[in-house]
């Protein structure tokens, strides 16, 4: 990338190519990176929605909670549940009730603790490309 004098105009493009520079030779990431780091992302995010969709069927919390929550709450849970499971049951024809109910639980419970799981992702993504790196460096080392 040409270095700009201070007046001259930089482009948007090389503005966020600069950050990205400096952002990657801290982070020991390349622009090679992404596409393996997308993967790891997309895998952790599924991992994480199968196994928060098998916790709701395995524990029920709408039916273990509910009791414990005022009358109000219940009922718009209830019909929150209620609604993604009958949309979700039409979607998938065949399925059993409490697998849609399950599913549509663990569809609310991924949204409400999205701001936990996004950067999860993104770190485990990251640590997984560092991992990848190690692993190669110490099989080019072998051979």
């Amino acid at each position: 990338m040409s270095s700009a004098a201070p007046n001259e105009k930089v482009s948007m493009q090389e503005k966020i190519g600069r950050a990205m520079d400096k952002i990657g030779s801290k982070l020991n990431l390349e622009g090679k990176d992404i596409p393996l780091a997308f993967v790891y992302h997309e895998v952790t995010g599924i991992a994480m929605a199968i196994a928060l969709w098998w916790g709701c069927y395995k524990t029920q919390p709408s039916s273990a909670l509910l009791s414990k929550f005022s009358p109000s709450v219940s009922a718009k849970y209830t019909e929150a549940i209620s609604r993604r499971s009958v949309a979700l049951s039409q979607k998938i024809p065949g399925m059993k009730v409490n697998v849609t109910v399950a599913l549509a639980e663990s569809v609310i419970l991924r949204a409400s603790i999205k701001p936990i799981t996004v950067p999860f992702k993104l770190w485990s993504a990251y640590e997984l490309i560092q991992l990848t790196k190690r692993l190669t460096a110490s099989n080019h080392q072998l051979a």
